[in-house]
């Protein structure tokens, strides 16, 4: 595959003017690229430069690009390549949420996190490019933390959970990276699993599986509105702000 190729060249040419149409007409300031892994290196080497030189020839200077590029573990070099041969500027931080995950929920020597920050040189640009990676706790696609935390102990009582759920924030707010919060992880929200399993809604849902679950620091339910700013895990995130 050339990029080079005239048919193939109007196909990029095109599939980029969408793109850049929605920066022109919506001023949307950042891209998350989806499964970024499953695409071409050679796709993204051209695709990032046309999308920064537009959204700059706008005015907008601090356009965010980065790939959600899945690894499973703390495997730092799986994601670095994306940002040196692939050329993005950053990717979603797999493995910070595999070290928090690892270090707050399973126990694991602190240690581990001084390792996955030494790693921090292997990216494109090195440090400069890891202070831009978003770094996460959970999604909508693995669950969320305080799921991890219910399932790895059962029966771990509210106040720990709430503890050890600010404590995860406050490492993700306080280190390296751009904080990527999952909605409603503020609002103690509890996942039964991944996936569908782990998007529960804001507003009141009817839900069945979404409503009888138990969430944190909170003796509300998915079946009601949840915007409680005086909620625990909302109160410490906006502490940590």
């Amino acid at each position: 595959w050339c990029l080079s190729n005239t048919p193939q060249r109007l196909v990029l040419d095109g599939m980029f003017d969408i793109y850049k149409s929605w920066i022109t007409y919506s001023r949307v300031v950042g891209f998350r690229l989806n499964t970024a892994r499953h695409v071409r290196a050679e796709f993204w080497q051209a695709f990032t430069p046309a999308i920064l030189e537009h959204a700059e020839s706008l005015g907008i200077d601090h356009f965010h690009v980065f790939g959600e590029v899945y690894v499973d573990g703390q495997n730092p070099q799986h994601l670095a390549k994306f940002t040196t041969r692939a050329g993005l500027p950053t990717v979603l931080d797999f493995a910070f949420q595999s070290t928090a995950q690892s270090v707050i929920i399973d126990g694991a020597p602190g240690l581990q996190l001084d390792k996955l920050y030494s790693s921090d040189a292997i990216y494109k640009n090195g440090e400069e490019t890891a202070r831009q990676l978003p770094t996460f706790l959970g999604n909508h696609d693995m669950g969320r933390f305080a799921g991890f935390l219910r399932a790895t102990s059962p029966d771990m009582n509210d106040d720990e959970m709430v503890a050890r759920t600010r404590l995860a924030h406050g490492l993700m707010m306080m280190s390296r990276g751009v904080p990527t919060i999952y909605y409603g992880d503020e609002q103690g929200f509890v996942s039964d699993g991944n996936d569908q399993a782990a998007r529960e809604n804001m507003f009141p849902s009817q839900t069945t599986s979404y409503n009888d679950n138990d969430l944190i620091g909170t003796t509300a339910t998915t079946a009601e509105a949840n915007f409680d700013t005086a909620h625990p895990i909302f109160a410490a995130i906006s502490e940590f702000s």
